[in-house]
């Protein structure tokens, strides 16, 4: 608690003192007057109160941070421009780098798993660790799985394919998922579609036996997860929200009560193989 007074009187005090004219006119010069006014109102009130927000960007703005944050949280990319990276990335990559550092007693690194949920920025996340396998020196010794497994270690790639609904629902959501919203889907989709089958995989296959994600869910839960699909947020962007709209006032009238639980499956794929020695 004492701790947190401090830091609070650390950030009023730079809030409440008074910039010099130069400064004022560096910041205000280019804006309209009425900008200028409204800030010598505020201070000319007394003294500000520390926010909330003022405690978040100065967070934010400490000069390792926004290193940091510029480093390795921030991509460029062609179709999204700039892409910050959000709280769960940042700290999801911080937990993961601090995992994939350290070692057991005998020396091997400690392997772990990063859950994410639909929407939450999986593959941006993923890029955001490769930049730190460039950046970093304690990770630029990481290696190819393929060069440094041991004989005979399972290799696995492994996604979820396409949600499976009851049968009378299944043709109109095939309908929307291929051919409505099928063009927003990123090309890269179609490889977690066909379960990674078209990839290289120079490794002895495996053969795996089939699994599946299964739950019952209300209309609600259904249609809530459908809309944080990335191809429903780009087909919303490009003006044809409407495909989502219809797609939901179709399932609705075929649902029945939307209370009534309903089977949704997805089959989880796995490609299995042995590395060669």
């Amino acid at each position: 608690m004492e701790r947190r007074r401090n830091r609070r009187s650390d950030l009023s005090s730079p809030e409440n003192t008074p910039l010099e004219q130069d400064k004022l006119d560096l910041l205000f010069n280019h804006r309209p007057v009425k900008v200028r006014d409204e800030y010598l109102s505020l201070i000319a009130g007394g003294e500000l109160v520390v926010t909330d927000q003022d405690r978040l960007l100065v967070s934010l703005l400490r000069h390792d941070r926004l290193l940091e944050m510029t480093r390795l949280f921030t991509l460029f990319d062609k179709k999204a421009g700039k892409i910050v990276a959000r709280y769960q990335q940042v700290f999801g990559i911080k937990a993961l780098i601090e995992r994939v550092t350290s070692f057991d007693d005998k020396g091997a690194r400690n392997g772990g798993v990063i859950w994410h949920t639909t929407g939450s920025g999986k593959s941006f996340t993923m890029v955001f660790l490769s930049k730190a396998l460039i950046w970093l020196d304690e990770l630029k010794k990481c290696r190819v799985v393929d060069r440094v497994a041991a004989p005979d270690a399972l290799i696995a790639l492994i996604s979820y394919g396409v949600m499976q609904l009851d049968k009378e629902l299944h043709s109109r959501f095939i309908q929307f998922y291929t051919n409505e919203i099928g063009p927003f889907w990123p090309p890269e989709r179609q490889h977690v579609d066909n379960g990674y089958r078209d990839i290289y995989f120079p490794f002895s296959e495996v053969a795996i036996p089939e699994l599946s994600i299964d739950y019952e869910w209300p209309l609600k839960s259904l249609l809530g997860y459908i809309s944080t699909w990335s191809a429903v947020t780009r087909a919303r962007e490009a003006g044809k929200e409407n495909f989502f709209k219809l797609f939901c006032n179709d399932i609705a009238d075929m649902w029945g009560d939307e209370e009534q639980l309903r089977r949704v499956s997805w089959p989880v794929t796995v490609r299995a193989g042995r590395v060669r020695q």
